[in-house]
Formats: structure tokens, C-alpha cells, sequence
């Protein structure tokens, strides 16, 4: 029974084994292991190169050791401040109908804008926050009707523009840190036809979604 000795990969050093079968498989591939020597605490496969470590006399070896300059991954980190993306986060046309129709409907019924708002609300509900859009969409429609006399809390179609105006800005506020919004023919007033043009910053949006106006127009009855 001849001793004979395997270098370890990218070491100098020698990891004694016996040029006999031992009975013990490796755990990594299920090849022979030959029988260690007296004092030798590790064992390498000849056929995957996975080094185990010999417990006590006679014991299986442990699982195989990470092989050298193959450390396990480190574990997946969570991800902070992901924002939602136009496509996950904006409704489509289908929604904003029947968004606009139950506003319409709830004005119909006697409603002011934030219990219209609250009704129809259901419709986007799978859009993210919806308390943030209510606010922002009141805030320009009131700051738009105090501008231009028009009655733009109580049109259920320039409500409608306003909400699909507010998941557009939201989603180009998270990305780029300011949004504009563009509603041209929005409502009409004593002086003809309104336009909404709004530039935001981040810290603008953010300022109108988080509270409604102090005061609101009396619900139109």
C-alpha cells in the first residue's frame, strides 16, 4: 500500500491520502474516497475536487467545503426606493371610464368632489394610494376654478383628465424628479375655454397629495 499525495489546487501544500478505498463516498458526488491517513482531518475527491472535512473516527465526512475561489453568493439584498413603473401603476382607458362615469354619477346625486372622489374611487383601486390622487386632483381643481371662475370641481370630465393626469405625473416625478402637466380645453368658463399647465418639482407633488385643500366649493345640488 503505496502513500501518494494530491496538491491542493492553487497551494503549495499536500493533502495526504491513501491509495486505498475506505468506504466513504463523497458526499458532493458520490465517488469512493480513499482511506486517510493517521492525523489527516480532510479529504479530497479525485473526481470533483470537493474537499470534506473527517469527523470523528469511522463518522461519514461533513458536506463538502466551498472549493477555493468559489465562495457562495452573498444573499440577495432588498431593493429600497423601487418605484412603480407607467406600466404596473397608470390605468387605461377601460378604468377612467368607469371612473368618470360613477363621478358623474355622484355628482348627479348631490355629491361634492371629495365624496364623488371617495365613490368612484373603487374603479382605480388596484393603482396604487388612492387618498394621494384625491388630493392632488382637488387641489388643481379648485386652484384652476378660483383662477378662472369655471366649475371645474363639479365637471366629471375634467375630473376624469385630472386622475389620469395625476398616475402619468406621479410615475415621471419618481423618475426624474419633476413632472408637467398639460390639459388643454379642460373645462370652460365666463372667459371661454381653461387650460391646465402645471410644472411640478418633486417636493410641489408631493405637497398637494399629501392633504386636501383647506376649503372646497360647496357641493353643486
Amino acid at each position: 500500500m503505496g502513500v501518494h499525495s494530491l496538491p491542493a489546487p492553487g497551494s503549495v501544500g499536500r493533502v495526504v491520502l491513501l491509495g486505498m478505498v475506505s468506504g466513504l463516498k463523497c458526499p458532493n458526488c458520490g465517488a469512493p474516497l480513499l482511506a486517510p491517513g493517521p492525523g489527516v482531518v480532510q479529504l479530497r475527491c479525485d473526481y470533483c475536487g470537493a474537499t470534506s472535512q473527517l469527523g470523528a473516527a469511522g463518522a461519514p465526512p461533513s458536506p463538502p467545503l466551498p472549493a477555493r475561489g468559489a465562495d457562495p453568493p452573498p444573499p440577495p439584498q432588498a431593493t429600497r426606493g423601487a418605484v412603480p413603473t407607467s406600466s404596473t401603476s397608470a390605468p387605461g382607458p377601460a378604468d377612467l371610464r368607469r371612473f368618470g362615469e360613477a363621478v358623474r354619477e355622484a355628482f348627479g346625486a348631490g355629491a361634492g368632489l371629495m365624496e364623488a372622489l371617495t365613490t368612484a374611487g373603487g374603479a382605480l383601486a388596484a393603482f396604487g394610494d388612492q387618498r394621494a390622487m384625491f388630493n392632488a386632483v382637488a387641489h388643481l381643481a379648485n386652484d384652476l376654478e378660483h383662477e378662472s371662475e369655471a366649475p371645474v370641481t363639479g365637471d366629471a370630465n375634467a375630473i376624469t383628465r385630472l386622475a389620469s393626469a395625476y398616475y402619468l405625473a406621479a410615475n415621471e416625478v419618481a423618475r426624474s424628479g419633476t413632472t408637467e402637466i398639460n390639459l388643454p380645453f379642460l373645462s370652460a368658463g365666463p372667459g371661454g375655454p381653461v387650460h391646465l399647465s402645471r410644472r411640478l418639482t418633486a417636493a410641489a407633488f408631493a405637497k398637494i397629495t399629501n392633504r386636501p385643500p383647506a376649503r372646497l366649493p360647496r357641493a353643486r345640488r
